[in-house]
């Protein structure tokens, strides 16, 4: 059933190349102290904000400190969000295995295998990365700097209101940012290891996709019934795999428009809270390394996202140019029926879409790096100009 060269079965996948990358992204999370701590945070923080929500329209008649503190207000939603999605389901990565049966990395030869681990090593690297530069940001965070007062709620609510236990309570609230922090990059690396894992697999059956047909006299080929019959055991071999393949991906653009839409929305709300940071004028020196290292964090994880949603669209489009370099006309009527149900599957356009219009790739992440462009040079002449 498979092609020549390789083993008769393929077997299933044991040792996962992106187990650094599961491990950051999932699992970390099934630890009961881990879960825990993620129930205290988002408790923390969604008492907090009813309390904000309280003060600040009943209490306070103060405009400018309503506008600071709405900063941070805004910019609450997306790790509530986050950890809000953690705790529902935080073994989404490992539902793919069960979704499709996934093939060990050498079933398609050593040589797809070593270029697919190099990859792996890379990705797994960058993952880390971005890993420790949100954990460094959630450092800085917990810090005290000057100004906290004058942009977190909670600290000025405790401040008055329980000066005893100020310094405990205060530290517990920015303890809570580790976990924001984290949860804020989480599902991004859950995305990637997903597309990665699919994008693997695809690039496996292209191979054998790419010896759908073999080298040799095109007329002795056509009337060879030994050919035929392996190629329409090949041909039926990858329609089922690529029919397998389709259910799992579909499920997973599914899961992940739907992520996306919420994140969406809290992230719009994200864009509100950076807005007002920077038209405060509050921004001393001391913020500095702090927001430099959110705007990194944030950075690594949009780059990282792009680039894993764009590579397995590009790896689809690549499907369909191999599948044109199969020698077709070698096949009997029979398997020419066959050959085009492959090629008119792998010839659909197939994206990691959550909107009509909007998918996760190279054209989004232009659109969004020209809009914050855009963003920061008005923001810029504001200031030239006052």
């Amino acid at each position: 059933m498979n092609p020549r060269g390789r083993n008769s079965i393929i077997n299933p996948m044991t040792d996962d190349c992106l187990n650094v990358v599961k491990f950051i992204s999932s699992d970390i999370l099934q630890f009961k102290l881990i879960k825990i701590c993620f129930w205290i945070s988002l408790a923390i923080h969604i008492i907090t904000n009813l309390i904000q929500i309280y003060f600040l329209t009943s209490v306070y008649d103060n405009r400018n400190e309503i506008i600071l503190y709405a900063a941070v207000f805004f910019s609450e939603f997306y790790p509530m969000l986050a950890i809000g999605l953690i705790l529902y389901d935080n073994q989404k990565v490992s539902h793919l295995k069960d979704e499709l049966y996934l093939w060990a990395i050498n079933s398609a030869g050593e040589k797809i295998a070593s270029k697919i681990r190099k990859e792996a090593n890379y990705l797994s690297l960058y993952c880390i990365m971005t890993c420790l530069t949100a954990v460094g940001a959630s450092v800085l965070f917990v810090m005290d700097l000057p100004h906290d007062l004058e942009w977190f709620f909670v600290l000025r609510f405790l401040q008055d209101y329980l000066p005893e236990q100020f310094t405990v309570l205060a530290l517990l609230y920015k303890t809570t940012f580790f976990f924001t922090g984290y949860s804020m990059i989480v599902h991004a690396l859950q995305v990637i290891y997903y597309t990665q894992h699919l994008r693997y697999q695809i690039m496996m059956l292209n191979e054998y996709i790419m010896d759908l047909s073999d080298d040799g006299d095109d007329e002795e080929l056509f009337h060879d019934k030994h050919y035929q019959s392996k190629v329409e055991k090949k041909l039926k071999f990858c329609i089922k795999r690529w029919d397998a393949y389709l259910a799992a991906y579909k499920n997973k653009v599914s899961e992940i428009s739907n992520m996306i839409i919420g994140f969406s929305l809290s992230g719009w709300l994200l864009g509100i809270s950076v807005v007002i940071v920077m038209l405060s004028g509050k921004i001393t020196p001391e913020y500095y390394p702090r927001q430099a290292a959110v705007g990194l964090a944030a950075t690594l994880t949009f780059c990282c996202l792009i680039e894993s949603c764009q590579t397995i669209e590009t790896q689809m489009q690549q499907m369909a140019l191999v599948i044109n370099k199969v020698k077709w006309y070698t096949f009997n009527k029979n398997n020419q029926k066959l050959y085009l149900i492959l090629c008119m599957n792998l010839m659909v356009e197939r994206k990691i879409q959550f909107s009509e219009k909007y998918s996760i790739n190279y054209q989004l992440g232009l659109a969004i790096v020209r809009g914050i462009y855009s963003i920061g040079t008005i923001f810029g002449n504001m200031n030239l100009s006052s």
